[in-house]
């Protein structure tokens, strides 16, 4: 037997339940490799060995006295994105001094997976308040990318992916507001799954202090290594079965720019061939142009993520001197240049007219974009204009094929009108650009049919191009 380490999760998990190794060798091994590699990376940045020995030792007495396993992730080690919290532990979401208060309870979705016997090892870095598209932390600093340190691990769950690609945890749990679970998965080439709005719980995300519900945009869905992985934690998550149909071909539209940007050289050559191999597979794969409004989608995003935003503040600082100090060194930070940070400002400073005029807008592009894809299977378009970018100032412009792009649109162009539309989108990794770094794609299924999104992606296994992850001495 290899480092099971390198394994997936499933293949984990038939270790453990046929005794081929014990959920404390397992954690054990999980612990070491974290100790020899995390200080070059900076991915898991609160710990919880001790008290994950003491879970996996637990563990292995219940399965030795009753030959029954706890659930469906028994003894499975797993590291866990610094935004949901833990019962005993210090989750901060990246706001300074919120990680020295202890939770009183686990989330909704940390407690299913504790109760479906996983072992949790630490927490994973974030960025500030998890909103960025890199994961540099007020807190613990720069996350760097396994596959290549000098470039971003993305954001927000930067972290996440990246403990994924160092074989740290063969699972974890992302949330996406504007690409934070896509983004990560396609800068360390794993997949994430953002599923369909509302169906997994999220009612407890955050911090204990956390009162009010996230923004009407945040779910939270699995990454991992393989698809089958997803489904396996996805099952856990939504504490509901497989509900698909198994097909032998697709029908699949692809739609490789928008909004007048475009895919780099290198990942329009990656996401060509993977279309190519798409065909030649098979499958009915045309090139469509969605009779879809991206730019109000995105307006719509800015006005009713802003005005959500505001809504969770207390009452003071909703003033508006107070209001206009906090988007200048919140919205401006991010938001520096470009259309975006124009229609966030216009969801801060929002009444509630104009939030509901944008959420029934929104659902007019859902219920357009849900009959421009009736007929189809799967939709595809680029996750980012290009791989993964190197490590720079949050907000600076990025330079594109001779021009500067503002740093949202080159980052959220592609993620955020997903978002407005609420389906479930799947992102995978398909080739290598000219950096050496991962291109993923996005596939986008339809509302509600995520189980049926997973299988439809099990079908395209042989197509995808997962890098050659961190492995490191054995």
């Amino acid at each position: 037997m290899g480092n099971p380490l390198f394994d997936s999760l499933n293949q984990q998990l038939e270790l453990l339940k046929t005794g081929q190794i014990s959920s404390l060798a397992l954690t054990r091994q999980d612990i070491q490799r974290i100790e020899r590699h995390n200080p070059a990376y900076n991915i898991v940045i609160r710990k919880d060995f001790k008290r994950a020995l003491e879970t996996a030792a637990r563990l292995d007495d219940e399965f030795k006295r009753t030959g029954k396993i706890r659930g469906p992730l028994h003894g499975i080690p797993f590291t866990l994105k610094d935004a949901f919290r833990v019962k005993g532990f210090h989750t901060s979401f990246g706001w300074p001094g919120v990680q020295l208060l202890p939770a009183f309870s686990n989330a909704t979705l940390v407690q299913r997976l504790v109760d479906a016997g996983a072992v949790f090892l630490g927490q994973t870095n974030v960025p500030f308040s998890c909103f960025d598209w890199q994961s540099r932390s007020p807190l613990y600093g720069l996350t760097k990318n396994p596959l290549d340190p000098e470039y971003t691990v993305g954001g927000s769950s930067g972290g996440s992916a990246a403990s994924l690609a160092a074989h740290f945890t063969p699972f974890e749990i992302g949330s996406d507001v504007a690409g934070s679970i896509r983004y990560p998965a396609h800068c360390c080439g794993v997949f994430g799954l953002r599923p369909t709005h509302s169906l997994v719980p999220l009612y407890d995300f955050g911090p204990e202090l956390n009162k009010k519900p996230f923004p009407d945009f945040v779910v939270a869905g699995p990454m991992a290594r393989t698809i089958e992985d997803l489904q396996t934690v996805f099952h856990v998550l939504t504490a509901g079965p497989d509900t698909s149909t198994r097909k032998t071909s697709l029908k699949i539209a692809h739609t490789l720019s928008w909004n007048g940007i475009s895919t780099d050289q290198s990942s329009t050559r990656e996401l060509t061939a993977f279309v190519q191999r798409l065909k030649a597979a098979g499958h009915d794969v045309s090139a469509i142009k969605p009779d879809i409004d991206f730019e109000r989608a995105l307006y719509h995003w800015g006005v009713i993520l802003g005005y959500e935003v505001k809504r969770k503040l207390p009452w003071i600082l909703r003033l508006r001197p107070l209001i206009d100090i906090g988007n200048y060194f919140g919205n401006t930070r991010v938001f520096k240049n470009g259309r975006l940070k124009k229609y966030l400002k216009a969801g801060v400073l929002a009444g509630r007219a104009k939030y509901e005029e944008a959420l029934s807008e929104a659902e007019a592009l859902r219920a357009a974009a849900a009959n421009e894809f009736s007929g189809f299977d799967l939709w595809l378009t680029p996750v980012a204009v290009g791989a993964a970018i190197k490590h720079m100032k949050t907000g600076d412009d990025v330079l594109h094929e001779g021009k500067r792009i503002p740093y949202t649109e080159f980052l959220g162009n592609f993620l955020i009108p997903p978002t407005v539309l609420h389906h479930p989108v799947l992102c995978a990794p398909v080739g290598r650009a000219d950096s050496g770094l991962p291109v993923g794609v996005q596939l986008h299924g339809k509302f509600g049919g995520d189980w049926q999104l997973l299988a439809d992606a099990l079908l395209l296994k042989e197509q995808f191009r997962p890098p050659p992850y961190l492995r490191g001495d054995e």
